[in-house]
C-alpha cells in the first residue's frame, strides 16, 4: 500500500496526526494528516538504547526512559520508517533496516567532536536531546559535522 499525503477524517482509524515534534502541542493546520502503511514495528526502545551506548559510549546512558523521551523516540521511529528520501524511497522497510538506520545514526553522531564534546564546546547531549524532532533534523541535515578551520 502506497504511503500519501492527503486529506482525511481524523476519526478514521488508519490515520495518524503527524506533528513536527511528539512533544509540541501544534495546532491542526500546523500538522499534516499522513495514511500510515497497515502494521509499522512497534519501537524497540531498549535495542535503541543499546545500540545509542554502543556507539556513543562517552554520552550518558539514559537510566530512566520514559515521557517525552519514550514518546519522541517512538516518534523517530515511526518516521524513518515512513518518510521518503529525496530519490523516493523510504529511509527503512523493516524493523532490520530501521535498526541499521538508528545505528548509522548513532555512528554519525559519534563523528562529531560537538556532539560527542570532545571540541569542550559543549557537552549537553544525550538520546533524548538526539530524538527530539528538531535536532534530530538538525543532525540529518549535516549541521554537527566537523568543520576545518577557518582563518
Amino acid at each position: 500500500e502506497q504511503e500519501q499525503e492527503q486529506e482525511v477524517n481524523p476519526s478514521t482509524s488508519d490515520d495518524v496526526l503527524v506533528a513536527s515534534d511528539a512533544d509540541d502541542d501544534l495546532a491542526p493546520s500546523e500538522s499534516k494528516v499522513v495514511r500510515l502503511p497497515d502494521a509499522l514495528p512497534t519501537c524497540p526502545h531498549q535495542k535503541l538504547i543499546e545500540l545509542y551506548a554502543g556507539q556513543l559510549p562517552s554520552l550518558p546512558y539514559p537510566r530512566v526512559w520514559d515521557g517525552h523521551r519514550a514518546k519522541a523516540l517512538t516518534a523517530r521511529w515511526r518516521w524513518v520508517l515512513t518518510e521518503k528520501k529525496p530519490d523516493g524511497g523510504r529511509y527503512a522497510t523493516d524493523a532490520d533496516s530501521a535498526l541499521g538506520f538508528f545505528d548509522r545514526f548513532f555512528r554519525y553522531v559519534a563523528g562529531s567532536d560537538f556532539l560527542t564534546g570532545r571540541d569542550g564546546k559543549w557537552g549537553g547531549c544525550d538520546l533524548g536531546w538526539l530524538v527530539k524532532a528538531e535536532n534530530f533534523a538538525k543532525v540529518i541535515n549535516g549541521n554537527y559535522e566537523n568543520r576545518e578551520a577557518t582563518s
